[in-house]
């Protein structure tokens, strides 16, 4: 049983790398196809995975983020077996996604307890996010009007790299860049110069893209890591003084890099329209949609509307008729509670409360190297991410969630206070591997 439930330990990991590097492409897994195919695949690999190490008495870390998660999906689950959602079928598509966030959040957990899984999902995250920044500088650069130089662009916005939406391009940079910066800023030397590169044509490909609101969340993001990569006892003057003079080297090649592709002056202009929210008609539109917005949460405080109802209920409550159709709130903590009421609210944020303060609160003890650049870099993911749900919605993307889910597995994996290795390296090797040794060492006797 212990070693059906290694093997299971390694299909589930195969399973978060392919989830890891595969869901971008197909436009973020935002299709519907694409997303339930994940999903499907991630939940179907959780209970084989699960089954596997009850049957082999193996204990399954949870706590205490169990509590947060289960009562999350109980909830929003019984908005659906109730009826209180306002559209059934909507709410158990999303409520399925959610789950296999939170399947994929408990593998990683469990997983990221043996340091060489965990470094290959930290691995994956960043590299992914550096070839995805990669592909779309490439595309920018090589613009035909479709999506992979063949595809018409549909769904709604400006296609950016391989999503059909400058801002989802932008908002899963977010979640995967701070993953290599912090390793950068933790002194790895495993490609360190083309992780630079590629941190650095990932960061313009943000500023190409437009994307205001990522690029606010990409410099909170980056600024959180900076600030915690310092050491436990205190930056020392030769530390200070180096940090300084990368930030300076970064900007300045940034701004070199505009300036040789002529897009300095277009890039300027955009971001300084941050300065003066109301006088673009995007920011308008928000602020517009945010007070239709708070009746549908008064009239629903406690149940809400539904999972992935908030299109279908907002027409109701327009004050100013328009033809156009908005997904989504531009406001993920407005959304939250409109769809999930308080209740919801109040689950997302003991969950993100025990999630933050956990690994926050542990980082002091950690080296900086590999286990606190694996924290740093997954806190500051999700800060970024946190900082852009402030006016946009970029956990509609499947891509994007589970990147947070499997980052938050590693955050909590290399802050527990008793992480250890699964069984064949605590004890050795598995009993395979021990009958083999013990064959060998009879042959070398009895020669």
């Amino acid at each position: 049983m212990i070693g059906l439930a290694e093997r299971m330990d390694d299909v589930a990991l195969a399973t978060l790398l392919l989830v890891i590097v595969a869901t971008p492409w197909p436009l973020g897994s935002r299709l519907a196809w694409a997303s339930m195919l994940f999903a499907g695949i991630v939940i179907a690999v959780a209970v084989l995975w699960t089954a596997a190490r009850l049957l082999a008495g193996s204990s399954t870390r949870a706590l205490p983020f169990a509590a947060p998660v289960a009562a999350f999906l109980a909830w929003t689950g019984s908005q659906w077996a109730f009826g209180t959602t306002i559209y059934a079928h909507g709410t158990a598509f999303e409520w399925v996604r959610y789950l296999s966030y939170a399947a994929a959040f408990l593998m990683a957990l469990n997983l990221a307890a043996d340091e060489r899984r965990a470094r290959r999902l930290q691995r994956a995250v960043m590299w992914t996010g550096v070839a995805v920044g990669l592909f779309g500088l490439l595309q920018f650069l090589t613009w035909n009007g479709k999506l992979f130089w063949v595809y018409e662009p549909y769904l709604g916005g400006t296609a950016f790299g391989p999503f059909n939406n400058r801002n989802y391009f932008a908002g899963y940079l977010v979640a995967t860049l701070p993953v290599a910066v912090a390793a950068l800023l933790g002194g790895t030397r495993r490609r360190r110069w083309l992780l630079m590169l590629g941190v650095w044509a990932s960061s313009l490909a943000v500023l190409l893209s437009l994307s205001r609101g990522g690029t606010v969340a990409l410099v909170a993001a980056v600024a959180c890591a900076w600030l915690l990569s310092r050491p436990a006892a205190g930056p020392t003057a030769e530390r200070r003084r180096r940090l300084a003079f990368g930030a300076a080297v970064g900007v300045a090649s940034l701004i070199v890099g505009l300036v040789w592709l002529d897009q300095a002056d277009r890039v300027i202009a955009r971001l300084e329209t941050i300065l003066d929210l109301q006088s673009t008609a995007s920011m308008v539109n928000r602020t517009d949609i945010w007070r239709d917005t708070l009746p549908m949460a008064i009239d629903r405080p406690l149940a809400g509307f539904g999972l992935n109802t908030y299109v279908w209920a907002l027409p109701a409550y327009r004050r100013t008729p328009t033809s156009f159709l908005e997904t989504n709130a531009h406001n993920e903590y407005l959304e939250m509670l409109v769809e999930t009421g308080v209740v919801g609210v109040v689950l997302c944020v003991w969950f993100l409360a025990a999630l933050l303060r956990g690994a926050i609160g542990r980082l002091a003890a950690l080296p900086m190297r590999s286990r606190r650049a694996r924290c740093v870099g997954a806190v500051s993911a999700w800060t970024g991410i946190l900082v852009y749900g402030l006016t946009d919605f970029p956990t509609i993307i499947p891509a994007i969630d589970y990147v947070l889910a499997v980052l938050a597995g590693l955050m909590v994996a290399v802050t527990a206070p008793r992480a250890v290795d699964p069984p064949r390296r605590r004890h050795g090797g598995s009993r395979t591997t021990k009958r083999r040794r013990s064959v060998v060492v009879k042959v070398a006797v009895a020669r």
